[in-house]
């Protein structure tokens, strides 16, 4: 039997093929860019698909949704996704994971704001300097 070990999620468990597990990962590296990676908790089934583990997920009906498989590594994050054996600890996760966009977001908003800011006061000056300049001609 084919086993797979995870970083995230279950530490130091092994997860045999056929087993079905929860995923989650939700990340921003840049608070005005969408998420690298935008995977709400899913229960999946870990696979093997020639020789690349991947996990898929399930369709409303109960069968799996092959075409929609969720690869166990992201190219764009550059790290593995987080598996869970649970759904509970998957959701707990995931708020965590949210609460920390969150932040990233707000952080990126508040720079921009303070950014906008320092530009308009700065054509305000412009403009009272020029409207100066034309009052003293």
């Amino acid at each position: 039997m084919k086993y797979e070990e995870f970083s995230r999620g279950p530490q130091g468990r092994r997860i045999a093929v056929g087993t079905d597990v929860w995923v989650v990962d939700y990340v921003f590296e840049d608070g005005i860019k969408p998420p690298v990676r935008n995977i709400p908790p899913t229960l999946v089934q870990f696979m093997y698909s020639h020789d690349y583990p991947q996990f898929v997920p399930y369709k409303k009906d109960g069968t799996l949704k092959h075409s929609g498989s969720i690869s166990t590594h992201s190219s764009n994050t550059r790290h593995a996704i987080n598996v869970f054996v649970t759904e509970a600890e998957a959701r707990e996760f995931y708020h965590e994971q949210c609460e920390k966009a969150k932040t990233v977001v707000q952080d990126a908003l508040d720079e921009t704001i303070r950014i906008v800011t320092e530009r308009l006061l700065d054509i305000e000056n412009r403009i009272i300097t020029n409207q100066q300049a034309l009052t003293n001609n």
